[in-house]
């Protein structure tokens, strides 16, 4: 009996010393209740800013002018989820906003700087049938390495889809794009793929804006961000 005993704690040992596995750390959002404003007296300086509980699980908010060559932006969040930021921006221009904490980034969120004021979700004509991510990441790569990526530019569409411009936001030295001669036009069905080089020329996270603009069959622009990192 002493000897079924030993064994029933030897085995008992041997198989409850793995730990549980830790859930996944939350991931950084945001919530709404976002406003703003152009400041006309601040040298074409707007504001954006979110309420209390607008942001949860981050402790920053990154922002960037799709529409200016301007670098980011980045502002700590409040305890009770709040944030505040001024960037250059003028009525009409596009501003992009992320939660991030750590390596971790919420879902970005395109807002549009109002011409009476405030912000408004950025329109996307195309949403039902022209669909493409909003970030591309790269894997980690030595400082003067290269890691190459692609973009598909495709549709469904019912007429077809004319691209007329696919350009960095500002001039990289860290991601470099090839696209055939533009426009082009693809009809349903079709695509086109588009190359994307991650070069980064020192350490740390580099990140830029691909805009991808098309003019049929309606006006839409679509803004993916490229990140990387160079340990």
């Amino acid at each position: 009996m002493r000897r079924f005993a030993a064994l029933f704690a030897v085995l008992a040992v041997g198989c409850g010393v793995d730990p549980l596995p830790e859930p996944p750390a939350p991931a950084p959002q945001l919530l709404g209740d976002f406003d703003g404003g152009v400041c006309s007296a601040c040298d074409g300086q707007a504001s954006v800013s979110g309420a209390s509980g607008s942001v949860v699980d981050a402790d920053s908010v990154w922002a960037v002018n799709l529409d200016r060559e301007a670098p980011p932006v980045v502002v700590p969040v409040a305890s009770d989820g709040s944030f505040g930021l001024f960037l250059p921006a003028i009525e009409g221009d596009e501003i992009r906003i992320q939660a991030r904490r750590d390596d971790l980034r919420s879902t970005p969120l395109d807002l549009v700087m109002l011409v009476a004021g405030g912000v408004d979700e950025a329109p996307r004509p195309l949403s039902d049938c022209f669909v493409l991510p909003l970030e591309l990441a790269f894997a980690d790569t030595a400082i003067g390495g290269l890691t190459a990526g692609s973009v598909r530019i495709e549709h469904g569409c019912a007429a077809p889809l004319q691209v007329d411009a696919v350009v960095l936001r500002a001039p990289s030295s860290d991601f470099s794009v090839s696209v055939p001669t533009l426009p082009i036009v693809l009809a349903p069905g079709e695509f086109l793929d588009v190359a994307i080089d991650f070069s980064p020329p020192g350490a740390g996270l580099r990140e830029e804006v691909l805009l991808i603009e098309v003019s049929q069959p309606e006006v839409d622009r679509r803004p993916i961000t490229l990140f990387g990192r160079a340990p």
